[in-house]
């Protein structure tokens, strides 16, 4: 019998083709760094009071500063004024001595007014009334000039200021008793200043007056005022 042929080799497969190694996915880009948060150091610095410049200065200041500058200023002005009045009435005696005498006698009031009665002629009480009234000028003065020094002095501090203004309080107290209680009240209405034609200091008295309660109302407003604010500040 003849032999079977032997089957041909089948030839081998191809070699498969290596794959190409798939690339590695880039890495990840690094986050940036955080910047370092300065809302957190300046919120830190505002409230321990070295980054705020309002939280570093005095409580009212600059306002309440220039308030404290413009009162103390003005009752020197009127201080000044009021010292200048008594220094012409001691310099001059006779400048105003007729115009207390004329006042207290009723010269110059209508002859049937009906207030008679009310005159005083003699003589030591109208120098009693003059020598009052001098050292009431002069010690109003004095006092408001006193406390309107030591005001501009302390300006800078709310409370330091506020501690001296008692003497403010006492010069204008001195005068609202010569010009209010002595000239409108006394000279005004008990011996009708306002009917004489001839000796008549209502108008210089209503003016001194109101100056100096507009003093007392700007010293007390600024006082207050001040107050108020610095506990705000400190409070917010």
């Amino acid at each position: 019998m003849s032999e079977r042929p032997e089957p041909a080799e089948q030839p081998e497969p191809p070699a498969e083709r290596p794959e190409p190694a798939q690339q590695s996915e880039p890495a990840q880009q690094s986050e940036p760094a955080e910047r370092p948060d300065h809302t957190l150091q300046s919120g830190s610095a505002e409230g321990s009071g070295t980054g705020d410049p309002a939280r570093t200065r005095p409580p009212g200041t600059p306002l309440w500063r220039h308030a404290r500058v413009l009162a103390s200023s003005v009752t020197v002005m009127v201080a000044l004024y009021l010292l200048l009045v008594a220094f012409d009435n001691i310099t001059n005696p006779g400048s105003n001595w007729e115009f207390v005498k004329g006042v207290l006698s009723g010269d110059g009031t209508p002859d049937d007014d009906g207030f008679e009665w009310r005159e005083i002629h003699a003589t030591w009480v109208g120098v009693i009334a003059y020598v009052l009234i001098i050292a009431g000028e002069t010690v109003s003065g004095a006092l408001l000039l006193y406390g309107g020094v030591r005001g501009m002095l302390r300006r800078r501090d709310h409370a330091s200021w506020e501690a001296v203004q008692a003497p403010v309080f006492a010069g204008t107290l001195v005068g609202l008793l010569v010009f209010f209680l002595g000239f409108m009240v006394i000279g005004g209405n008990w011996f009708v200043m306002y009917l004489n034609d001839k000796w008549n200091g209502m108008d210089p008295a209503f003016q001194n007056t109101v100056m100096l309660l507009f003093t007392l109302t700007l010293t007390l407003a600024t006082a207050v005022g001040g107050r108020v604010a610095g506990e705000r500040e400190r409070t917010g």
